[in-house]
């Protein structure tokens, strides 16, 4: 590195102001030289920043820097309309579009927490996705809420036993009960609680499989 670019010329800063100090209150040491601008008291800070740059020299290549402008990204803009939407819509009633059940709300699924997180979620994937055959069946359909927790207990506890690994358990949706769905609901409270030691995960069911009215179960292998 060439001297010019190497050169310090602030280090000597603090000298110069001491200097100026001593010269102001008249106690000058002994062998101790003063710049001539320092011994007069009507000296201030721009006198002495000008002799601490007085060797400074100007540096040419950095006279102009080049700047880079970075591009903007454009913000992302919805260009769907309603029209868009409702057309879809359509196209889902009349059974020319498949709707995805891991887009809407009715979608549940749950996996022991005794499981790891990454592998939790592929079972998960794999069975909802019917990577699991389906041993057996309970449908729940008929039975009061509190007939249906002990029926559900005592299925999965006999499921376990005989060593069936997968079963589906059909709720319904509730669309025609004025409460909603109680016992969807309640099954999961029950999964996650009651029945809890028998389970490895749960999802809700394919299409094909009845939809958001049943449930996968994968059970713990005896």
């Amino acid at each position: 590195m060439s001297e010019s670019l190497s050169y310090k010329p602030f280090e000597e800063l603090k000298t110069i102001a001491r200097r100026r100090e001593i010269a102001a209150s008249g106690l000058q040491p002994k062998g101790f030289s003063c710049p001539k601008s320092l011994n007069n008291s009507t000296d201030d800070d721009a006198l002495c920043f000008q002799e601490a740059m007085e060797h400074v020299r100007e540096i040419k290549e950095y006279r102009e820097i080049p700047f880079n402008q970075k591009k903007l990204q454009p913000i992302y803009q919805n260009t769907r309309s309603d029209d868009d939407a409702l057309r879809t819509l359509e196209l889902i009633v009349k059974g020319k579009e498949r709707i995805d059940l891991r887009n809407t709300q009715e979608y549940i699924y749950w996996y022991n927490p005794t499981v790891s997180v990454y592998l939790g979620l592929s079972i998960i994937e794999k069975l909802h996705g019917g990577g699991f055959a389906i041993q057996d069946y309970l449908d729940l359909h008929g039975f009061s809420v509190a007939n249906a927790k002990e029926f559900t207990r005592l299925y999965l506890k006999d499921c376990t036993m005989r060593g069936i690994r997968c079963v589906k358990i059909i709720h319904g949706r509730g669309l025609r009960s004025p409460r909603g769905p109680l016992i969807k609901d309640a099954l999961q409270e029950w999964l996650t609680g009651i029945c809890r030691k028998y389970i490895v995960a749960f999802v809700t069911a394919r299409q094909v499989d009845g939809g958001a009215g049943a449930t996968y179960v994968l059970l713990k292998r005896k």
